[in-house]
């Protein structure tokens, strides 16, 4: 199957992530479900338990915008929280989502107490997302990565117990708290283990953590509660050239300075509300930027010119950065027009060399 990469521009992406000299600023669009469903008029629920229909959408994306997209399974935050025992929804309209299995904080303490250890090979919807890339790999004769990417334990927890209960348990129970974070960390090692043999991926060279849900946390407690369980985990699997991707797309303002202590080197698809400028002044010495394009306010809502000017002015940002990718602050959404697409593909080819 031809799945239409850019070669040039993966190259550069992975130069970009290792903080290495580029010719030209590449571009990503990590996430395009939620596009390719009013695109392509997606059944949701199928291109999520279908590797057919995951696969044929993500090529045709491929097809039409240059090589930019994921291609791999994609359960959105379904499958951690499905290994500890949470009820999944699926829908034809919507990704997967988690049903939260505590009512109330009074039902934490015990829950947390109660949960053993998943096994990583046959618990929840685990094993459908390694039929799934088995599939998509014999499809493709190889030419798709191992998904090796996770929910990140602080978000896994907030699925499984609620935020607003684990925000009440963090202070006035942190004790239950690290405890149940301590048990998701320890399935994602086991997990990611898992994959890496049942891949035969004998070097884990990319590793992605997904934390939407922490940026709604101080500084204080990200670092408590977030940080060290993230460092645990890229720490494990780290080499010499080990790409650790944090992705979050929520307000990372107050948080910017604490991205390098999670043990991450690049921010994946992050934050659009926050002025990239920030990000380069903070650390973009020592972390690779991939992102922060509006998908609502620009992407979707802004004509062909809103876009060229926004995309123009974060290539001059960017470009200051050891390492810079050009793409979206979270997926494409629904309703966006691909003449914006093309638009920010054409105004990186024109203004992104250096």
């Amino acid at each position: 199957m031809n799945l239409f990469r850019n070669e040039k521009n993966d190259a550069n992406i992975g130069k970009a992530q290792h903080l290495e000299a580029v010719d030209a600023v590449p571009v990503h669009f990590s996430d395009q479900l939620d596009f390719l469903g009013g695109w392509l008029g997606l059944d949701r629920q199928l291109y999520h338990l279908d590797a057919g229909v995951t696969l044929d959408a993500q090529v045709q994306f491929n097809r039409t915008f240059n090589g930019t997209g994921i291609l791999g399974p994609n359960y959105g935050v379904a499958l951690e929280a499905s290994a500890f025992g949470a009820r999944i929804i699926f829908t034809k309209e919507n990704p997967p989502w988690v049903v939260t299995a505590c009512d109330c904080y009074d039902d934490v303490k015990e829950y947390v107490a109660s949960l053993k250890d998943p096994d990583p090979l046959f618990s929840g919807y685990l094993p459908l997302l390694y039929q799934t890339f088995s599939c998509m790999r014999k499809a493709t004769d190889d030419g798709i990565a191992p998904p090796l990417g996770m929910i990140a334990s602080f978000d896994v927890a907030t699925l499984l117990v609620g935020m607003e209960n684990l925000s009440l348990a963090i202070k006035l129970d942190p004790d239950t708290v690290h405890l149940l974070l301590r048990k998701i960390n320890r399935f994602l090692i086991n997990f990611a283990e898992t994959k890496a043999s049942l891949f035969k991926v004998k070097s884990i060279d990319m590793l992605d953590l997904y934390g939407d849900n922490a940026a709604y946390l101080s500084r204080q407690d990200f670092m408590q509660f977030v940080a060290p369980y993230n460092k645990a985990v890229y720490d494990h699997f780290r080499n010499d050239r080990t790409v650790c991707l944090y992705h979050s797309d929520g307000n990372l303002g107050h948080l910017i300075e604490a991205i390098p202590g999670t043990g991450a080197n690049c921010l994946y698809s992050f934050d659009p509300h926050t002025d990239l400028q920030r990000f380069v002044d903070a650390i973009g010495d020592r972390v690779c930027l991939m992102g922060n394009l509006d998908p609502i306010r620009v992407m979707r809502n802004g004509t062909v010119d809103d876009v060229k000017a926004a995309v123009r002015t974060m290539l001059a940002v960017g470009k200051k950065a050891r390492g810079f990718v050009l793409s979206t602050g979270g997926e494409l959404a629904n309703g966006t027009p691909p003449e914006n697409i093309r638009a920010a593909l054409e105004t990186v080819e024109t203004y992104g060399r250096y």
